[in-house]
């Protein structure tokens, strides 16, 4: 499946399959990062990720290895898990060595090439594990960035609009599980890789709905195969519009396979 294409990051806002990240708006020092080598953060341009404050990764996912704070707990294949190593959508070593690490907010460092369902089996063994507080880590230029998410549950929230962003290696849609802004087969927002993804225009359609209808979490469900530099930009892309007012800050996930 091949990965979904965005063209170069332009004034536009098209993005590219190696974008060069802009700086954010602060001109601070960036702090220094204890990042897990052989890691390739995703790259954003967009203002929609929050300025980490410095703290060392506490799970790290390189195309070759699964860590905690270094310590290895599974090889990976291409950032793919081995299937022996995954149970109803869980890895059991991961739950059980999660158990080391400190309550509260844990930091993901997770390579820009690893696929989605490795992301979510992660946050789901996390999870189990009563380590429910996630963050994603990203870079935007020479600073680290970060942007809190959450799996969705399996029943979706009352009220709302219910908005969803899906993404394939082909095309991104925006539509609302309501169907108020759209559906799946007849969604508020498609555009096709074949002719490029403008994440401004998503930003632009989310903050037209979000001045009508408020605040309200999104849920983003990927195939199983997109990349995460891909997801971290959308994930950007729907917290925040170019200019930094405020859009989806709360963020769900959720996967197709």
């Amino acid at each position: 499946m091949r990965m979904l294409a965005i063209a170069a990051i332009l004034a536009s806002g098209v993005f590219a399959d190696a974008p060069a990240a802009s700086a954010p708006r602060s001109q601070e020092v960036p702090m220094q990062h204890d990042l897990t080598p052989g890691v390739e953060l995703p790259q954003v341009a967009f203002t929609g990720l929050d300025a980490e404050d410095g703290t060392i990764p506490d799970v790290s996912v390189s195309p070759t290895a699964l860590t905690i704070r270094g310590d290895v707990v599974l090889p990976l294949v291409d950032g793919e898990l081995a299937a022996g190593d995954v149970e109803d959508g869980m890895i059991p070593r991961l739950r059980d060595a999660a158990a080391s690490l400190p309550a509260g907010r844990l930091t993901l460092q997770i390579d820009r090439r690893v696929p989605y369902r490795t992301l979510v089996r992660v946050i789901h063994s996390l999870r189990a594990a009563g380590r429910d507080q996630h963050a994603l880590l990203a870079r935007a230029g020479a600073h680290v960035m970060s942007a809190p998410v959450a799996l969705a549950d399996a029943t979706p929230p009352r009220g709302g609009a219910q908005l969803v962003v899906s993404l394939t290696s082909d095309e991104l849609r925006l539509w609302s599980r309501t169907g108020a802004e759209g559906t799946r087969d007849h969604p508020k927002l498609a555009m096709q890789a074949a002719s490029g993804i403008d994440l401004n225009d998503l930003a632009n359609a989310l903050a037209e709905i979000h001045a009508r209808r408020g605040d309200g979490a999104i849920l983003v469900i990927a195939d199983g195969g997109v990349a995460m530099q891909r997801t971290l930009e959308v994930i950007g892309a729907v917290r925040a519009t170019a200019d930094g007012t405020p859009l989806y800050p709360e963020v769900q996930l959720a996967t197709v396979d």
